[in-house]
């Protein structure tokens, strides 16, 4: 099996090793910037001819005084002093470097002419390559069933995730998602999937391929604000559950982290909710009471200031977890709520009329 990989790494995926090989100059760089104390230093040492930096629009003001600036045409090229310059003036005016991504999504190569990005291999993969490397999808439930949309975009680039939850955790009425990603990292930022995804495009198929089981065990939009609220972590986690544990109203998070190196070990954390500019809110929490009674599969409804939401309780809604039988709802400025429902799954109906905010009921089915 060894020798039949490098057969194929001289031939088939040649391309691609050598495409590796100089994707190695990023991930030193990607290792440099996470071991030093000085990341500027270390940007304005790195070696190369021209940059090509896209231009930064107008920053648009989003909530909680959180400024989000893009990118885009047109582009500046830069050389080195000037890059060295452009650096050295962002430092001076206090910008940190906090997180960093450096990936080669692209790369090709000839002899007698400079490096280029061009993908014309196997092109019957190559117009599936958006489809596949889109990322993950949240899908958006409607009367005609689930469909994706352009709020869900900014889900995408959450990483090789695994458990995700969606709470208010400023209660302001919309939701808001967390989502746990990671995989066995060990020293260095080298991207343990890309070896998997390169064998597994060219050579897969429909059938058990012991090969591919050797590198599964060895290897209108939301807005990305989790380093900004303090809950970014570079540990590979793998669960996280939402739950009011101290009944202030706040949801706070249960995260658990898989660690390989230097040694193996799990972790459980915890994040406590202290946001201070929080709204309204309410929340019900589902008690049993006998035999076909179970909260699984009960729909909470609240209505207030015209607008009405929902939650439903099932089991497994992340990565070997399950949320506590508490729905919580923000209720952002309003200050009176009209009613909240509970339909539960044997049919039998809780209705509180004008019930009063900033606590919980305890429904049982009556």
């Amino acid at each position: 099996m060894e020798a039949q990989h490098n057969q194929l790494d001289n031939t088939v995926w040649s391309k691609e090793m050598l495409a590796e090989k100089y994707e190695d100059v990023f991930i030193k760089l990607w290792d440099d910037l996470r071991k030093t104390d000085d990341e500027f230093e270390i940007l304005q040492a790195f070696p190369f001819t021209e940059l090509t930096l896209e231009t930064p629009a107008s920053p648009q003001e989003v909530e909680h005084g959180i400024k989000w600036t893009r990118y885009g045409s047109p582009a500046q090229k830069m050389a080195p002093d000037q890059w060295r310059q452009f650096l050295a003036e962002r430092k001076k005016d206090g910008y940190r470097i906090e997180q960093t991504e450096w990936r080669q999504p692209q790369f090709d190569f000839y002899p007698d002419s400079p490096a280029q990005s061009v993908m014309n291999e196997y092109p019957e993969h190559q117009r599936m390559r958006a489809k596949m490397a889109f990322g993950n999808r949240m899908y958006f439930a409607s009367d005609k069933g689930f469909r994706q949309r352009p709020a869900g975009d900014q889900v995408a680039r959450s990483g090789w995730s695994w458990g995700a939850t969606s709470f208010d955790f400023d209660n302001d009425g919309d939701l808001d998602i967390y989502v746990v990603n990671g995989h066995k990292s060990r020293e260095t930022a080298r991207d343990y999937e890309r070896q998997f995804w390169r064998h597994y495009i060219y050579a897969a198929s429909s059938k058990h391929d012991p090969v591919m089981d050797i590198y599964f065990q060895s290897m209108g939009s939301k807005l990305e604000i989790g380093y900004l609220m303090g809950l970014a972590s570079e540990l590979d986690c793998r669960n996280v559950v939402a739950d009011d544990l101290d009944a202030d109203g706040k949801p706070d998070l249960l995260m658990t982290t898989f660690e390989v190196w230097p040694r193996e070990q799990q972790g459980l954390h915890l994040f406590q909710n202290r946001w201070t500019e929080t709204g309204n809110w309410i929340g019900v929490r589902l008690r049993e009471h006998g035999a076909g009674y179970s909260p699984v599969g009960a729909k909470v409804t609240v209505v207030a200031a015209g607008k009405k939401q929902s939650r439903q309780f099932v089991t497994g809604d992340s990565h070997r977890s399950q949320q506590a039988n508490t729905a919580h709802f923000g209720l952002g400025k309003s200050s009176r709520v009209d009613s909240i429902e509970v339909r539960w799954p044997n049919g039998v109906i809780n209705r509180v009329s004008n019930p009063g905010i900033n606590r919980y009921y305890d429904l049982t089915p009556k």
